[in-house]
This record gives structure tokens, sequence and C-alpha cells, in this order.
């Protein structure tokens, strides 16, 4: 019996931001040293194989308290660079030495193939085709993931070179951070003269674009660059910038985005890109992976797992699987399930959002936190405040750029009307207590 975590296998991988350059290399096996899976074979040639299978599945009932818990996958060691997952069940992981993986049920089980594409390195999911790049510029697509079946078909692609990522926002328009640049085709590259170079910025690392008009680019010197498109014309330029590198990002929606870079640098936007705030995690580690699930939810990976439920203001550490060493790769298919990949072929799996962790930082301490409430969160026309002080409070509302949109003064309890209000996030503030994130929600189509 295959074991399960809620409704996803508890056996499989899946879905990755998408992950950049190497940060820290993976060990090489020395030559002559035994394969992984031949190691196995010895291990069960001096215990006994019902020993091992009490032991495995006793190790992974174990596991189950710790969140994260390792996948195993006996295909290869070799470092895993990017994974997506559909809503069906099927799959792709890729990685260094052509390696290409497939599942068609969730990842309960992987097929181990070969592609005809050396060193994949990221992957962009349209629909239901996924679409490949690696290092030498190859661009492939591959529309039945998951069969292993058939192998990626090339796009006949341009001179594209050293690329580091891939981002397809329909099956004919996309952005390729490649050759120092960002370039932009709008025929599935099948043309290099219909490829567009930006000239900006020289140094991307990731991309992430909100539609074909509006995306962001991450780079080594640490700025985020926004990409707009009018009217065929393309524009360029940087919204934020910090000393540390900057790896990866990732969109919620079109309003709340997340970058991550070098020790623990983490910038959150919750204006579609316009203002970038410092959310950094109080850590040493080089973050290379992030996945938004909601406009405050956010998980960061490097050599730990990281998570925040309050837009990046507090941040704690969740336990991974020992196995995991350096991570490349994030994704999640709901706001609980998800999956990591990285180096040795690491593979690992979450059904309720990694679980909490360790506390790093807060912003607000637990007595604070009972001295005053508030409710919904989100909401969309009011919200209910609550204070245990027996004294009148001064409280007030501010928007993501630090404008105060609304203030009062109550007792006890009272209520505040929302309507009139933009949606996005909010800071709602009560005496000298520390600030607390508000989201407000409208209904597409709704007024204000």
């Amino acid at each position: 019996m295959t074991a399960h975590l809620g409704s996803v296998p508890l056996f499989g991988t899946a879905f990755s931001a998408p992950c950049r350059k190497d940060r820290k290399k993976a060990a090489k096996p020395e030559p002559g040293s035994v394969p992984f899976w031949n190691r196995i074979g010895a291990f069960h040639t001096l215990i006994p194989l019902r020993l091992i299978s009490f032991a495995f599945y006793g190790l992974i009932a174990f596991a189950l308290p710790a969140q994260w818990v390792w996948q195993p996958q006996f295909h290869t060691d070799n470092r895993l660079r990017d994974l997506r997952l559909l809503p069906d069940g099927r799959g792709m992981a890729i990685g260094d030495g052509n390696v290409l993986l497939c599942t068609i049920n969730g990842g309960e089980t992987w097929t181990g193939t070969g592609s005809a594409a050396p060193d994949l390195t990221t992957a962009s999911l349209v629909g239901s085709s996924i679409y490949f790049g690696n290092r030498e510029g190859g661009i492939f697509v591959l529309e039945n993931p998951g069969t292993c079946l058939s192998d990626l078909v090339a796009i006949a692609t341009p001179a594209l070179s050293n690329l580091t990522d891939l981002h397809m926002v329909s099956d004919s328009e996309g952005y390729a951070a490649a050759n120092g640049s960002i370039r932009f085709s709008n025929n599935a590259w099948s043309s290099s003269t219909a490829v567009v170079n930006l000239n900006c910025p020289s140094d991307a690392e990731a991309l992430w674009f909100l539609n074909q008009d509006l995306g962001f680019a991450v780079t080594q010197s640490g700025r985020i660059a926004r990409i707009r498109q009018e009217s065929g014309t393309f524009f360029c330029e940087t919204v934020a910038s910090t000393d540390q590198a900057l790896h990866n990002l990732h969109f919620f929606d079109g309003q709340y985005g997340f970058a991550v870079g070098e020790l623990g640098t983490v910038l959150a936007t919750a204006d579609s890109g316009q203002t970038w705030q410092d959310r950094s995690i109080p850590v040493s580690d080089d973050l290379t992976a992030v996945f938004a699930t909601g406009p405050l939810t956010i998980h960061a990976a490097g050599d730990q797992l990281y998570r925040s439920t309050d837009g990046g203001i507090g941040w704690e550490m969740q336990n991974k699987p020992s196995p995991m060493t350096q991570a490349d790769a994030l994704w999640f298919i709901d706001a609980n399930n998800g999956w990591v990949a990285g180096a040795n072929g690491f593979l690992g799996y979450t059904g309720n959002a990694g679980g909490s962790g360790l506390v790093l930082s807060a912003q607000h301490s637990e007595q604070a936190s009972n001295e005053w409430s508030f409710g919904p969160n989100p909401a969309t026309h009011q919200i209910h405040l609550w204070s245990a002080s027996p004294q009148p409070t001064i409280w007030s509302l501010q928007n993501s750029m630090g404008i105060r949109v609304k203030h009062g003064v109550w007792m006890g309890s009272t209520v505040v009307g929302l309507d009139g209000l933009p949606a996005g996030l909010y800071w709602l503030k009560a005496g000298n207590w520390p600030a607390k994130p508000l989201v407000i929600q409208r209904s597409q189509g709704s007024a204000p």
C-alpha cells in the first residue's frame, strides 16, 4: 500500500519555481565509486528484505511529524534543477546529465529516462504543455507530460547561449534570459529573426511575467528589473536593488510577488512590482527557490526550508528531510501540497504546507498579540477590532505605501468599515504595538 498525505500521493514530486545557476555544486562521486543503486543491491544481500521493508516504512511513519518528507527515487543521483506537476498527476522533473523523470500518478512512481537535450535547467508550464530550456540555449516542448513515451520536441531555436531561465506566457509568446540579456519571441522561438533583444538587464538569473506585456527579472548584481511592452516597444527599468545577489522570484498573482537571494535576502511587493520592501530572513543561507501560495504565505529554500505566513514579517525554519542538502526548485499545487527538488537527485514533499517550525523572527510578541486582535483576515467590507486594554486605544490603517487611509479610537471592541478602499495589502496599527498585516479583497468586477 502506498502512503498518502491528504489528497496528494506521498511518493512524488512536482512543481518548482525556476531554478538558477549553481550556487553550491553537488559533490561528484569519486571515479570508480559504486553507483547508488548498486549499493542498495549490496545492502540487500546483507540484511533480509523483510527487515529492510519494516525499517523503511517505520522511518516514513516516524518522518511524518517532520512535515516535509523525502520522496526517494532510484533513477539518478544528479542534481534536479526544476519540476512541474499537472492537476491530473502527470509531471516531470529535470536535471543535470540529460536527466528527465516522469510521473503519471502524482509522484507515487517515477520513470527515469534520458532526454535528447543535455543538462535541462528550467521549465515553464503553459496549459498542459511543458517547455524546457538548457544552458546551451536549446528550447524544447513536451505536449504530453508524464508519459516519457516520446522524447522532447526540439523547437527550431535561435542562437541562444547561457540560458538561465525561460518563461512562456502562451504557446507562442515567451521570454528567455540568455546571452546576457532578456529575449522575447512571439512565434515560439521558431525563427531567429522574430526574437527581440531587450538589452536589459545584463545579468538576469530568473524571470516572472504576469502577462505578455509585464514582467520582472532578478539579477546577480541584486537588481529587480521591470520589463514592459507597449505597442511593440519594450521598456526596462530598475525598480529595486540590494547589496546581495538575487536568484529567484515568484508572484502569487498580479499583485503580490517575492524575490530571494544570498544571505537570506527576501524582497516583497504588494503593488504589482511598483515598490519592494525588505522581508529578509535572519540567516546566512543563500536562498535559491521561492513560491507564494497566498498574498501573505511564502515558502523559500536554500540549504534549509523556510515559511512566512504574514508577508515576510515573521519567518520560521521548517524541518527538512535528512537527505536534503541544497534546494533548487519549489512548487505548490495548492496551499498545502508542495514539492522541493535539488542536489543529489533529492525530491521532497509536504501535505500540510511544511508544518510549523523553529521561529526565526517575529514582528510582534505573543503578549502583544493577546493584547489586541482583529478579524476576519482577509476581509472585504469590514473588520472587528478587540482589545483587552481598559484604556482607549488609537488605531490606524496604512496602505502598502505607508499612507494612512483610516484611523480612529476604540475601547473593547469596534467595527471598521473597508468600503471604498482598493484591494491590496494594508497594515493595521494599534497604540504602541507593532503593526499587523491586513489583506483587503474585492470580487472581480465589484467596486472598491
